[in-house]
């Protein structure tokens, strides 16, 4: 993509709208501003505004360009809770049988204790 900028202003707001498949687009955008006139040709200023990267000069042949951000999604680490009823059953049931089984075994334990005594 190649940038042109009108002499008649000064001060622009350059935004990345789309960025290529694959890759993100910046979170902010960049504040370019022409310092000079048409005839003994313009500097410029750009300036960073939010979370973009910074313009890279290629020494070679002069040109300024940014470095595109890989997109990523981050990995799901949990689920939406939409189990939790049938877990906190299953919990409470297997917490209700050890009790159950702990006291039936303590029950016999007991009674084989009277009976041989």
């Amino acid at each position: 993509m190649n940038l042109w900028f009108s002499p008649l202003h000064t001060h622009f707001q350059l935004i990345e709208t789309l960025a290529p498949s694959g890759f993100m687009t910046p979170h902010g955008q960049w504040r370019v501003v022409l310092d000079g006139n048409q005839h003994d040709g313009f500097n410029f200023t750009i300036t960073p505004i939010g979370d973009v990267p910074s313009f890279e000069i290629n020494a070679a042949t002069g040109i300024r360009y940014v470095s595109n951000r890989v997109d990523f999604n981050l990995p799901l680490t949990g689920g939406e809770g939409g189990n939790l009823m049938a877990f906190a059953v299953a919990g409470t049931a297997v917490i209700c049988i050890a009790f159950a089984t702990f006291g039936v075994m303590k029950v016999k334990k007991t009674r084989i204790g009277v009976i041989r005594g």
